[in-house]
C-alpha cells in the first residue's frame, strides 16, 4: 500500500521501499541498506558455491580458480548498476524460463506416451 500511495516520489528510484524507508527516518533507511546488502551477498555466494561445485570438484585447485574467475566478473558487473542489470538480466531469464517451461512440457507429456511406466 505504501508503494501506492507513494507513486509520484518513488517512480524513478532503483529501490523504492528503500526510498520510503528513508523518508521514514533515516536510521530505518541505514538498517534496510544493510539487511539488503547481507541478503544481496548471501545470494551470490551461495550462487557461485554450487555453481563452481557443480562443474568443478569442490575445494580443488580448478574449484578455487572458478571461485576467484567468478567473483572477479561478479565484481564486474556490480557496477553496471542495479537497475540497468535487472532491466537486463530479467527479460534474459523470462526467455529462458519459458524455453525449459516448454521442455518439461514436452517431455512430460513423451514420458506419458511410452509404454514403460513411469512416474509423472
Amino acid at each position: 500500500f505504501a508503494l501506492q500511495a507513494e507513486y509520484p516520489q518513488i517512480k524513478d528510484a532503483a529501490i523504492p521501499t528503500l526510498n520510503l524507508a528513508n523518508e521514514i527516518n533515516p536510521w530505518i533507511g541505514l538498517v534496510l541498506t544493510i539487511i539488503m546488502l547481507a541478503v544481496m551477498y548471501n545470494t551470490i555466494l551461495g550462487l557461485c558455491y554450487s555453481f563452481a561445485a557443480r562443474f568443478t570438484e569442490p575445494y580443488s585447485k580448478k574449484y578455487h580458480v572458478f571461485i576467484i574467475i567468478m567473483i572477479i566478473a561478479v565484481y564486474i558487473l556490480s557496477f553496471v548498476g542495479f537497475a540497468d542489470l535487472i532491466n537486463y538480466l530479467y527479460n534474459i531469464m523470462c526467455v529462458v524460463g519459458l524455453f525449459i517451461g516448454v521442455a518439461v512440457i514436452i517431455k512430460y507429456y513423451k514420458r506419458k506416451s511410452d509404454v514403460k511406466k513411469h512416474i509423472a
